[in-house]
């Protein structure tokens, strides 16, 4: 009876590993601009929620709020993800017939701040893409 060989060659494990690297290197990046997406979906959400609160202390005191803390402020701040803080800083800016509230982030790590901007008419515009 013949001696088998059992297991795989040097050359047949390389070459695995060569497209497990050749793959890693086409998904990372992928999955990378998916989390950074998510994190804006975050910021989408509370400026949407700062609008409505706006709206609401226009109802009540005929003016748009000055900030969003503090004396003559909406009360409102970001929610917390556990102990870790939000992915985005928000200001709230008054102009003479409305309101604008930005939200400035680096969501993905690059040091390139990504902004997004809400004022009083409901339009979000993204100020600085850091996607792009």
């Amino acid at each position: 009876m013949e001696n088998l060989k059992k297991g795989f060659s040097l050359i047949e494990l390389m070459v695995v590993v060569a497209l497990i690297s050749l793959l890693a290197m086409i998904a990372v990046p992928s999955f990378g601009r998916y989390l950074a997406k998510a994190k804006r979906a975050e910021a989408y959400l509370n400026l949407n929620s700062i609008y409505a609160a706006e709206k609401a202390h226009w109802a009540e005191h005929g003016a748009y709020a000055k900030a969003l803390m503090g004396q003559g402020g909406l009360g409102w701040q970001p929610e917390q993800r556990g102990n870790q803080s939000p992915f985005y800083t928000y200001t709230l800016s008054q102009s003479e017939n409305g309101f604008v509230a930005l939200a400035t982030g680096d969501i993905d790590g690059d040091g390139k701040m990504d902004v997004l901007s809400i004022d009083h008419t409901n339009a979000i515009t993204i100020v600085e893409d850091d996607l792009a």
